[in-house]
């Protein structure tokens, strides 16, 4: 694994949209109880591609072994970034860490869509 830098929740409650990076770790409240977390993969056009990881904590830390061991709980997402971590326009989301020189998995097999059957 990449070198792994976990600043935190605290650190930043905002992040602007030009400081977010491939590799970045983010952390978002899912509920009183829950926090989720997660990694930028790429910027596309319309923001930015993102896993989101099967572990969940009742605080916002998670430690390099935990992202080690994490999977994809749902296919790639695309998030509004700027909505998310600048503007904080919904929810609770911060970026709380970035792997360092981090490198995208090999995309050849994923492909985006817009709208819903033929619309």
């Amino acid at each position: 694994m990449q070198k792994l830098k976990i600043w935190g929740w605290d650190k930043k409650e905002r992040t602007m949209i030009r400081f977010i990076k491939n590799g970045d770790i983010f952390c978002f409240k899912m509920d009183e109880n829950r926090y989720c977390f997660g990694r930028i993969i790429a910027k596309v056009d319309f923001g930015r591609l993102a896993e989101i990881f099967d572990y969940m904590s009742d605080k916002p830390c998670i430690s390099e072994e935990d992202i080690e061991k994490a999977v994809r709980l749902i296919p790639l997402v695309v998030l509004d970034s700027y909505s998310l971590f600048d503007r904080k326009l919904t929810g609770e989301w911060r970026i709380i860490g970035r792997q360092e020189d981090y490198t995208a998995p090999d995309f050849d097999n994923i492909y985006l869509t817009f709208g819903i059957g033929n619309d």
